[in-house]
């Protein structure tokens, strides 16, 4: 009989087994849970119930209250996680991998004051039609923004989830964007890279703590800028609980040891040059919404940027030239649960200009 999961579980579930002997972990959860629970499928059915009792039902709702049977079944796959490692059943790199997705919050989020949204954010516009959204009509303008920074910093990682007109009355209809931009820095005479080159060359970690993220990778060698495009961000998605993933990123600590720089004590991301603040972070949130999708913030993000100036010499007295990767989902069906909607994508690679 197949083990009774919820999702998450499940997902955790299938990862293990794809580092550790599939017999051992199944056989090892099942006696387990069968300690706790006499009989699996009754202890799955009453965290039905309790799912049914607690959860609201708007089919737009994120939030989950779990019960016993599922809290039973997270600590379990911990347990079994930890004692395959010990015995030698799962290697050091992949229990490294697999340890990230047992854990279910930050300690950091409590000491994050979030901010409002910085105007020059804009991944939605209200002033197209709604095919010409869905066709990304205005991807060349959205280009031109990301690359022509309009004030004294300059963008090296954003992470956007946003919304507009969310609502069943709006007289526009729904539309949301999940937009992510990378910074990289690249030999002056070198050709335009493909945005595929740059995904492979970036570290993407997973659910690194805020204290932890700038803090990997500080023995790496100092980067060779003259044969690859090189990213000036590492990132950690995020995605504690099983939630919707996001994303979070710090400078290369080879790169800031390079460049001299050292930590801001106000800001888990920000660097200081002397006395100069040359790189900031900021998280920002709108509004929670209280209509369809209740608990969750209508729009939210992430951006660490690098001040302008600092930058532009750095890279000019080093014959180097900046390339932002950029990569923009976008919900092309509307009033339906955000997991069932259908989307689209569009992915490039534009030159930053000072």
């Amino acid at each position: 009989m197949r083990l009774p999961l919820l999702p998450y579980p499940y997902y955790l579930l299938r990862e293990l087994t794809d580092i550790a002997p599939k017999q051992q972990v199944v056989d090892r959860l099942n006696r387990l849970l069968e300690s706790q629970f006499k009989d699996l499928r009754a202890g799955f059915e009453a965290e039905g119930a309790t799912h049914r009792e607690h959860n609201i039902n708007t089919n737009f709702d994120g939030i989950e209250i779990s019960g016993s049977y599922d809290q039973a079944t997270r600590t379990a796959i911990n347990i079994v996680a930890q004692e395959l490692f010990d015995e030698g059943l799962i290697e050091p790199r992949g229990a490294s991998r697999f340890s990230s997705l047992l854990r279910i919050a930050d300690p950091t989020d409590r000491l994050i004051t979030l901010q409002q949204k910085p105007d020059r954010i804009d991944w939605v516009t209200e002033q197209i039609s709604q095919d010409e959204f869905a066709a990304f009509s205005d991807w060349e303008p959205l280009l031109e923004r990301v690359a022509t920074p309009s004030d004294d910093w300059v963008p090296l990682f954003e992470r956007t989830e946003q919304r507009i007109s969310d609502g069943m009355a709006s007289p526009v209809r729904g539309r949301m964007s999940i937009a992510m931009t990378i910074l990289f820095v690249a030999p002056k005479k070198a050709r335009k890279p493909k945005p595929e080159v740059l995904d492979d060359l970036l570290d993407d970690w997973v659910n690194l703590y805020r204290s932890e993220l700038p803090q990997f990778g500080m023995n790496k060698n100092a980067p060779d800028f003259q044969t690859l495009p090189f990213p000036l961000v590492q990132v950690s998605t995020r995605s504690f609980r099983g939630s919707r993933p996001h994303a979070i990123a710090a400078v290369q600590p080879s790169l800031a040891k390079l460049l001299g720089l050292e930590r801001d004590q106000s800001d888990y991301f920000g660097l200081r040059f002397g006395e100069e603040l040359v790189a900031r972070s900021t998280e920002w949130q709108e509004g929670y919404d209280q209509g369809r999708r209740r608990h969750l913030p209508i729009s939210f993000g992430f951006l660490l940027e690098m001040k302008r100036s600092f930058l532009q010499e750095w890279t000019e007295t080093s014959g180097l030239r900046l390339w932002m990767r950029v990569n923009a989902e976008r919900s092309i069906t509307q009033y339906r649960e955000e997991s069932q909607m259908d989307w689209d994508e569009q992915a490039g690679v534009v030159e930053m200009k000072f």
